[in-house]
């Protein structure tokens, strides 16, 4: 790995982009305003953290870094998703978090191999994709954006575990829970629901960027079960 977190940076070092043979390289934590196209020597890199900087817009080069497996862009203030990611068929980590995202590009569900997407703290209206294809993500976030609706598709998410929806504008449910049968926590505290909720299958955890909301947990009595789910 090439670690060069905290060094308040402005850009990253020439001689780091010469180092072809680089497949980690951690970044975050500085004050980097974007990343120049010659990033893409960096041809075996497996690994970029960008987190934690000043970029607002990124590059449409990410598909000339085709072993890329995680990508984090958190901590920014990027307002889109450049449609060459959805072509790093390797990506299996995408943390988006905390930026000011207001669409996923066409395609993203080309994606096929991510297995952990967190697109939460951005400005989604809508996450209209076919979610059917990212057949091995475990954990998605779509806390705290502006979604008052899910496409249907999000149920085939045959491998789910972990779902936060906290924090939008749902005013109902937006899934059947049950009909996901790998999804072990469904996190849907923060949202103006308008029916009034049981407590016995909810529990207390963070909503939003911070704070505190319900979850559903699968060990419990399904909402299904109580009429809950619309």
């Amino acid at each position: 790995m090439v670690a060069y977190s905290f060094q308040q940076l402005t850009e990253i070092p020439e001689h780091i982009l010469q180092q072809t043979n680089i497949e980690r390289l951690d970044l975050r934590h500085n004050k980097l305003t974007f990343i120049p196209e010659n990033i893409t020597n960096l041809v075996n890199l497996k690994s970029l953290n960008i987190s934690y900087n000043q970029i607002k817009k990124l590059s449409d080069i990410f598909d000339r870094l085709p072993n890329l497996e995680i990508l984090d862009i958190s901590h920014n203030q990027i307002d889109s998703i450049p449609q060459s990611i959805t072509k790093l068929i390797m990506l299996r980590n995408f943390n988006a978090w905390n930026n000011q995202i207001t669409e996923l590009p066409n395609n993203f569900s080309n994606l096929v191999n991510l297995e952990r997407l967190d697109l939460g703290c951005n400005l989604l209206s809508k996450v209209d994709i076919d979610w059917s294809n990212l057949k091995k993500l475990s954990y998605l976030s779509l806390k705290s954006n502006q979604l008052d609706k899910l496409p249907e598709s999000i149920h085939k998410l045959d491998k789910i575990e972990k779902l936060f929806l906290f924090g939008n504008n749902f005013t109902r449910i937006p899934l059947n829970l049950d009909l996901m049968k790998s999804l072990k926590e469904a996190y849907i505290g923060g949202n103006p629901i308008a029916d009034k909720i049981e407590v016995s299958p909810f529990n207390y955890f963070e909503h939003g960027c911070y704070g505190r909301g319900s979850f559903w947990k699968k060990s419990h009595t399904s909402l299904e079960d109580k009429n809950k789910i619309i």
